[in-house]
């Protein structure tokens, strides 16, 4: 009998997660023994397969597809849940979850999100809890997750640490030559943990020392903070830049014509720009937290909770002549690779 691998990713609507779905659909897209289901969201930028199923996000149709798995899987068949939470009933087969959502694990712990936002999480949260029973293994990307989850979670059967890079980015890649103004990328959403408030803060410290470095952000300056939109409304030379939403093959180029990545995300299940940045041989200036410092070695740390710590670490950066290029500490593996590795795929 053919096994077959069935991959839930709906939930899976931008960000590092729909780069990473991407990246799977590459390598699957002429093997049939796959079967998707995707974010209905998704029609226009995902083409249609005949493997494809596209389904609404909603709690209702996640217990539908759980319910039409456990009919239509074998025992020999794999169940891949690219979307953080494992079936609510046990289908035959393997079950794999790859977590990618590390503030799931701890729904209360950002005081700054909404009501809303944390109801969901905690939602989430307990669905991941029931699920746990429903898993064989879980795939997370650093260290730091993989000691998270086991602390929230004891009874998880199997943790296997998986740092999952986009094909694309495991190619070397040429660069072009870089202009004399010391210019940063910061490639985040807007969401309130990516820190870009204290980012620009930074940016006026530096004002005042006369340094006038330029940072790209890939946000709209709509997406900032108020504070955040104040402060550079006052001060119209900091020299920042706005690259409003950039498809994220766009974002590549930056990372040729930059001199640096700014990082200072206060937290991350993964971070993958600072992979796409040792993969440029891309100086990175980032925060000295776990998901950095356990992935990689000489790169420029600040406190990220520090506009002062920030601007000094450019500071230094701007004057020093010979600039540390970050290096990985630990390899990195698709899910195709790992699944065709453990000899899972069909």
């Amino acid at each position: 009998m053919v096994r077959r691998v069935y991959i839930n990713a709906v939930g899976i609507r931008s960000g590092g997660g729909l780069i990473l779905l991407k990246d799977l659909l590459f390598k699957v897209a002429q093997k049939t023994e796959f079967y998707l289901f995707i974010d209905a969201s998704l029609r226009k930028s995902i083409t249609k397969k005949n493997h494809i199923e596209y389904v609404e996000n909603s709690y209702k149709q996640r217990v539908y597809i759980d319910l039409k798995l456990k009919k239509i899987m074998s025992a020999n068949d794999i169940l891949i849940c690219l979307n953080n939470i494992p079936p609510i009933v046990r289908p035959k087969g393997k079950v794999i979850v790859f977590l990618q959502n590390c503030h799931i694990l701890f729904p209360f712990k950002k005081k700054s999100i909404s009501i809303k936002e944390r109801l969901r999480l905690f939602i989430l949260n307990r669905l991941l809890a029931y699920g746990v029973k429903n898993s064989d293994e879980f795939l997370i990307q650093t260290p730091k997750m993989q000691r998270d989850l086991i602390s929230s979670f004891p009874k998880v059967k199997k943790v296997t640490l998986l740092p999952w890079v986009p094909y694309s980015n495991t190619i070397a890649h040429s660069t072009v030559e870089k202009d004399n103004v010391t210019s940063l990328i910061y490639p985040a959403s807007s969401h309130i943990h990516k820190n870009h408030t204290r980012v620009i803060q930074a940016w006026q410290l530096l004002k005042l020392k006369s340094l006038f470095p330029e940072l790209l952000l890939t946000i709209n300056k709509s997406e900032l903070p108020q504070k955040a939109q104040e402060i550079i409304n006052e001060n119209q030379d900091l020299n920042i830049k706005f690259l409003s939403n950039l498809p994220y093959n766009k974002i590549q180029h930056y990372y040729s014509t930059c001199h640096a990545l700014i990082f200072p995300s206060l937290e991350e299940s993964f971070g993958l720009p600072l992979w796409e940045a040792e993969n440029y041989k891309l100086p990175t200036l980032a925060s000295n937290l776990p998901f950095v410092t356990e992935v990689m070695d000489q790169v420029y740390l600040f406190d990220p909770n520090q506009p002062r710590s920030i601007a000094e670490s450019v500071e230094h950066f701007i004057k020093t002549k010979k600039r540390k290029v970050p290096r990985r500490k630990i390899q990195t593996l698709s899910l195709y690779e790992y699944l065709s590795k453990m000899k899972l795929t069909p």
